[in-house]
């Protein structure tokens, strides 16, 4: 609760970027990412 907001934009931003390569991966080839799923 001591992470100020901005830090948790630049988090989600950089997560979101790493998590769509992953995504169209999997949407191509079913790779097990269910936690990906999850998120999403």
């Amino acid at each position: 609760m001591s992470i100020p907001p901005p830090k948790n934009i630049s988090l989600l931003s950089n997560d979101n970027s790493l998590y769509l390569s992953p995504v169209t991966a999997s949407k191509t080839h079913p790779v097990p990412f269910p936690p990906v799923n999850e998120i999403f």
